[in-house]
């Protein structure tokens, strides 16, 4: 199996009908999303946003070259990602067998130019206390 991972840039957006109503505001410029390169602590993500409860993190990248009709792509995520969309589809999250990551398969799902969106909820500070990127696994 080969990984590419997908490190940066990633963009960073509070997801505006998550919000704690008993949060301080948010201020002024805070609900515009943010870019950041992996790796980075949650904590560090969640900062701009005290009172977004879950982010969306996303990423553009182009379809991988040199595959076949045989090869087979999956998202690597960490546990704590609750949701994976690609281009917009929500996908199944499947857990691996070493329970360290969650597979997602995408084999028929890629086109030229894609884009992955993660949903991080706060409260997976303690499953997730840096986010490190994700792979694309090809096989």
């Amino acid at each position: 199996m080969h990984q590419i991972r997908l490190a940066g840039p990633w963009t960073a957006t509070p997801l505006l009908n998550e919000i704690d109503p008993h949060a301080p505001s948010l201020g002024a410029g805070v609900t515009e999303p943010f870019s950041f390169s992996a790796p980075i602590p949650i904590a560090e993500l969640f900062q701009p946003f005290p009172a977004a409860g879950r982010l969306r993190l996303a990423r553009n990248f182009n379809r991988p070259t040199g595959l076949d009709e045989a090869s087979e792509l999956g998202f690597l995520v960490p546990i704590g990602v609750e949701a994976v969309e690609l281009n917009g589809r929500e996908l199944t999250l499947i857990p691996t067998n070493d329970q360290k990551s969650l597979r997602a398969p995408i084999s028929t799902l890629l086109v030229g130019l894609n884009q992955v969106r993660l949903q991080v909820n706060r409260n997976a500070l303690d499953h997730l206390p840096s986010f490190d990127g994700i792979s694309l696994a090809i096989s």
